[in-house]
């Protein structure tokens, strides 16, 4: 519809055009050319424009600068409908390039993302609340989780980073609470951490994942690491920013403290998308003691800026030393990392994301890291993100301590899985145990495909985590 809107104006705009406008319309055309490509060239030289763009984007961006040029040229020259047409055209112009790229992301996937909605099932404090009073009353489960708004106090860090969001399951809701497993979610830049579950998916992908084990999945803590839209601090501690020491512990200190996660490493997770899955491996390589599993989706080789020197004196403050200690390959050759596990995927037309994923993942089977290598068809859009995260959640909660785990294909050979038994009672918390849940099922909707593209079915009977309050009836999930 945008599309038809766009050339129905722009023909409109062409027909009140006076005498000799063909040849006014080709040094329009040219203009508009010169100064889409001029301002490319000056915002990558400025580094405003950090990200590779497909070529079609500058396609429509140039339409929209063509259509303006056009309104422009002619304005002096026709009368007030034909002005008013020729903006009219702009605006149409500019929202069918909106309409283009969000397409090629799937930024904004539906009308509701577009008008707001961050989350399937967003809940302010005070709906919380009452959930959990309801939880208390009826005991029974809520048959979805809830995404809340969330703070993360910057107590040691001093980052002064955005306001993030939490995905509780259902059987965060039970009582006693279980003290579960978290995920750390990390989107890229440009972006904001409402991105996992806008574009993302992962808070539906958590209910499906708890709506197969009785109510229980990972916590999931949106937060933020860069500060800011398009910000990109690679999550290093450098010398204007301190992302790293915020997420390892500010943000999971007061995870642990707030919402009653586990506080063992072996049950803490990092996922990460673009440039959150390259700060979701080096955080897991620089902190092994806070974190055991990863998910790295489309991740660079090592945190990177536009070039070589930007990236060593903007995020290393010139050290060879502390670039360094950020480099995964590095890290990896330094030394072994026993319990840790890694989900590496990127998608096939991700040329650059594959090749680096591939390395790393060669390197990580070698420091004795039990690793999924995968590639599924998509590009760096959310699209492939969303199915790639679907994939991978059960993988991850079973290294994690939920479910069984499900089979892994992978490039590489895989070591032997450890146990998906969780630990016992932390803390004297004499809760329902979270083994016996189980088969995970990986699957895309009703396709019911697995992790690596196969087909499977779940086997097996499941036991009732959190048996001590019924679920409610499992309505299908949205």
């Amino acid at each position: 519809m945008v599309g038809v809107v766009a050339a129905v104006t722009l023909l409109g705009s062409l027909a009140g055009r006076r005498e000799g406008w063909p040849r006014r319309m080709l040094l329009e055309a040219g203009a508009a050319a010169a100064v889409t490509a001029a301002a490319q060239v000056a915002l990558r030289r400025a580094g405003l424009l950090r990200w590779h763009f497909p070529p079609s984007f500058s396609l429509w961006v140039g339409l929209v600068v063509f259509t303006a040029a056009m309104a422009a040229g002619e304005w002096q020259r026709t009368r007030w409908w034909h002005r008013a047409v020729s903006l009219l055209s702009v605006a149409a112009a500019a929202a069918l390039a909106g309409v283009l790229i969000n397409l090629h992301y799937a930024y904004y996937p539906t009308l509701a993302s577009v008008l707001g909605q961050r989350a399937m099932d967003e809940a302010t404090p005070r709906q919380l609340s009452r959930a959990l009073v309801d939880a208390e009353a009826t005991r029974r489960l809520p048959s979805r989780g809830q995404v809340v708004p969330t703070d993360f106090p910057a107590i040691a860090s001093g980052f002064h980073a955005r306001p993030g969001l939490v995905y509780l399951p259902p059987a965060w809701f039970a009582q006693p609470r279980p003290q579960l497993p978290a995920i750390l979610m990390l989107a890229g830049s440009p972006g904001q951490p409402a991105d996992w579950t806008r574009g993302g998916g992962a808070d539906q992908a958590a209910d499906r994942f708890a709506a197969a084990h009785g109510g229980y999945a990972p916590i999931l803590v949106l937060a933020d690491q860069n500060g800011s839209v398009l910000a990109d601090t690679e999550c290093v501690d450098g010398p204007l920013h301190r992302p790293d020491t915020y997420l390892a512990v500010d943000v999971r200190q007061y995870v642990i403290r707030t919402y009653g996660a586990s506080p063992d490493p072996a049950r803490w997770g990092v996922a990460g998308l673009s440039e959150g899955g390259t700060c979701a491996l080096t955080l897991t390589l620089r902190h092994p003691d806070l974190f055991s599993a990863v998910g790295d989706f489309s991740g660079e080789l090592a945190p990177s800026l536009s070039g070589r020197a930007d990236t060593l004196t903007r995020l290393f403050g010139g050290s060879p030393l502390t670039q360094r200690a950020y480099d995964p390959l590095t890290l990896l050759a330094r030394q072994r990392f026993p319990g840790v596990a890694v989900w590496f995927e990127a998608g096939a037309a991700d040329l650059r994301a594959g090749l680096a994923t591939r390395s790393l993942a060669a390197a990580a089977r070698t420091a004795g890291i039990d690793t999924h290598l995968g590639t599924e068809r998509g590009g760096h859009a959310f699209a492939f993100w969303n199915r790639a995260f679907n994939d991978a959640l059960p993988w991850l909660a079973g290294h994690m301590g939920l479910g069984v785990l499900p089979p892994a294909t992978s490039e590489l050979t895989l070591p032997a899985s450890p146990p998906a038994t969780p630990p016992g009672d932390v803390g004297g918390d004499r809760r329902p145990p979270l083994t016996g849940a189980g088969p995970s099922r990986a699957h895309r909707g009703a396709s019911g495909r697995a992790p690596g593209g196969r087909t499977g079915a779940a086997s097996g009977r499941s036991s009732r985590p959190g048996a001590g309050i019924r679920r409610t009836s499992r309505s299908p999930l949205r």
